[in-house]
């Protein structure tokens, strides 16, 4: 079944079986300006449940989710953390947009737009948004991972 799944996938990636070109009378889902789907029934109860006890609650039940990035060149003591811990922002941040394209936004809109602008203020002058001191960028640790997630 994952393999048919997979080929689905290619085959609306490449244009069809083969690699052709799309036709131009294909629909293609994009994100368009206003598209807007709502999910109703079991599958919408559980969309809605979940913003309202993860998406909306996250960034203020574990600030240490956007703090790890602002302290990281502060002097010891040094928190302990997992080797995956810079891929938690980019998760969530990748969660709450997605769940923006099925929900309305009057509360989502403001909460993505600060958390962006909090992780934005921890982007070093050279690029690096990782939680990471000087000396240990991309070193030892899943850095490399906690980058792909937050782009």
């Amino acid at each position: 079944m994952a393999f048919i799944g997979w080929w689905v996938f290619l085959c609306a990636v490449t244009g069809g079986e083969g690699g052709t070109p799309p036709s131009q009378d294909r629909l293609i889902q994009d994100s368009a300006p206003g598209m807007h789907l709502q999910l109703e029934g079991t599958i919408g109860a559980r969309i809605r449940a979940n913003l309202e006890n993860w998406t909306l609650r996250a960034p203020a039940a574990n600030p240490g989710m956007l703090n790890m990035f602002a302290r990281r060149d502060r002097a010891w003591p040094y928190s302990d953390m997992v080797p995956w811990a810079g891929e938690f922002a980019g998760k969530f941040l990748t969660a709450a947009v997605l769940s923006r394209s099925m929900v309305a936004g009057e509360r989502l809109d403001p909460l993505i737009r600060m958390f962006i602008a909090k992780l934005e203020a921890c982007q070093g002058p050279d690029g690096y948004l990782g939680p990471w001191r000087a000396g240990e960028h991309w070193t030892g640790y899943w850095d490399l991972w906690g980058h792909y997630h937050l782009i």
